[in-house]
């Protein structure tokens, strides 16, 4: 499997026997990789679904794939780690996902903090998540993920943590509050699968921001 080039395509199913890559994927296929017919492929949804393939023909827009078969690819954590990351500037939000991506977090939630600079104002969000998402399905084909992360994008600090996996390990990193060993953490909470993490902005949270997390069992 690893040989294999993967190309993400939102509406395959296990029954699929032929699949059209179009697009930027196709561009990617055709320009950049410069693959040809007869070349073999892998297609993941990003829901957990791969398949194999082989590109059986080539136009000006479109590949065709020929689908061979479905790819066992157990490339994932059983533990679940979600990121509620504060809204930071520039380009950095990209890199964190990226990088969160390739690491295995299974959920990106980010947050409008007090102290965050950028803003979350009406119509551009929409804008703001169509490209956080191209640079996760960007990072999980490169790291064979068979899943593409969710990611959300939410007002404030109260509903971030709200929307958090229920269940999990909750912690925040602080830099002002007496804060716990993590290792004594996780020894006292063995058997968990999921842990939801939370981290500030370049000023850090409020003790107000910090005050709501720890209320709502969030440990620092």
């Amino acid at each position: 499997m690893s040989a294999l080039r993967r190309f993400f395509l939102e509406d395959i199913t296990p029954e699929s026997r032929e699949a059209v890559i179009k697009g930027a994927e196709f561009l990617h296929l055709n320009k950049v990789l410069r693959l040809r017919t007869n070349d073999k492929v892998s297609i993941f949804n990003g829901k957990g679904l791969e398949l194999s393939g082989e590109i059986s023909s080539i136009d000006g827009s479109s590949a065709r794939i020929t689908i061979k078969g479905v790819i066992d690819n157990k490339n994932e954590s059983f533990f679940k780690i979600t990121l509620i990351q504060g809204l930071i500037k520039g380009d950095k939000p990209e890199r964190i996902i990226q990088k969160a991506v390739e690491l295995g977090v299974a959920e990106l939630i980010f947050f409008a903090s007090a102290r965050s600079v950028p803003d979350i104002a009406a119509g551009k969000d929409d804008a703001r998540l169509g490209r956080w998402t191209k640079v996760a399905i960007g990072a999980a084909k490169q790291s064979k993920r068979p899943l593409v992360p969710d990611i959300k994008l939410c007002r404030n600090l109260k509903l971030a943590l709200e929307s958090a996996a229920k269940g999990s390990l909750k912690l925040l990193l602080s830099k002002d509050a007496e804060t716990q060993d993590l290792r004594a953490i996780l020894r006292k909470n063995t058997g968990i699968s999921a842990i939801s993490a939370v981290v500030g902005p370049e000023g850090g949270l409020t003790p107000e921001e910090e005050g709501i997390a720890f209320g709502l069992g969030f440990a620092p």
